[in-house]
């Protein structure tokens, strides 16, 4: 399990939450059933994937593909 370092509010809806080993998510937030898109970064600052949460639950991790 990843352990919280910090999280910093952007705004109302955008928020990033870093972790102790170097990692960080990027939270945005909308309104309605769509809920929010995160967006998983490694320790290099490079996109590794993307899920979608709502109250319903949450999607499969997709990962990032740079072809």
């Amino acid at each position: 399990m990843k352990e919280l370092l910090e999280k910093i509010d952007i705004d109302h809806s955008k928020s990033i939450i870093k972790f102790e080993n170097g990692t960080w998510e990027l939270h945005i937030q909308m309104t309605g059933p769509t809920g929010a898109m995160v967006y998983f970064f490694d320790e290099y600052g490079r996109l590794t994937g993307r899920q979608r949460r709502s109250y319903m639950g949450y999607s499969k991790l997709y990962e990032a593909k740079f072809e």
